[in-house]
């Protein structure tokens, strides 16, 4: 698990090795306002990721970051 401050990025094509239980994958649409809807993306797995990332924005980039216990 990475340190708090530090992001590892998950591409759709490579495999960041987030597991389910200690980190998410987060996505931002810079695109979208601050409060809208599909502006922010939590995923929970890495391959719920690369499902959304095929479907949505093939070259699209989210952060993992650590779950705060």
């Amino acid at each position: 698990m990475p340190n708090i401050g530090r992001r590892r990025t998950c591409r759709n094509a490579q495999p960041s090795g987030m597991e389910l239980s200690k980190t998410v994958g987060i996505y931002l649409d810079t695109g979208k306002q601050v409060g809208d809807v599909d502006h922010l993306k939590v995923f929970a797995s890495e391959e719920v990721t690369k499902r959304w990332f095929v479907a949505h924005d093939p070259d699209g980039v989210a952060f993992e970051y650590p779950i705060s216990e």
